[in-house]
């Protein structure tokens, strides 16, 4: 019994310095690899964040526009709403507006 001990004893010595070796690197690779994640994870998110206060910049100013166009629209002549340059964007304008209500 003995000599089966020092046996096993002697064979885990033979490999445990090269499992040590590998168990080291495994850990330095893993270390590596979640840093290289989460720099990843960091630039996906500040693009998406970026992004998305695109969006919402956008939004905002197609909202003021379209405000300003319900607020001038009544101001103006009829004269203005039937010149050539005017007419087919307020045409263009009403259509959507109307598309708009009956899609809610």
């Amino acid at each position: 019994m003995k000599d089966i001990s020092s046996t096993i004893q002697k064979e885990i010595k033979k490999f445990w310095p090269q499992a040590q070796k590998s168990m080291a690197k495994l850990n330095k690779d893993t270390q590596q690899f979640m840093k290289q994640t989460e720099k990843n994870l960091s630039a996906s998110y500040d693009k998406a964040r970026r992004t998305t206060e695109k969006v919402i910049l956008k939004a905002q100013r197609e909202k003021l526009y379209y405000e300003l166009g319900r607020t001038v629209m009544p101001i103006l002549s009829a004269e203005q709403l039937n010149n050539k340059r005017i007419a087919p964007t307020v045409r263009e304008i009403k259509k959507l507006n109307n598309k708009l209500h009956t899609a809610r």
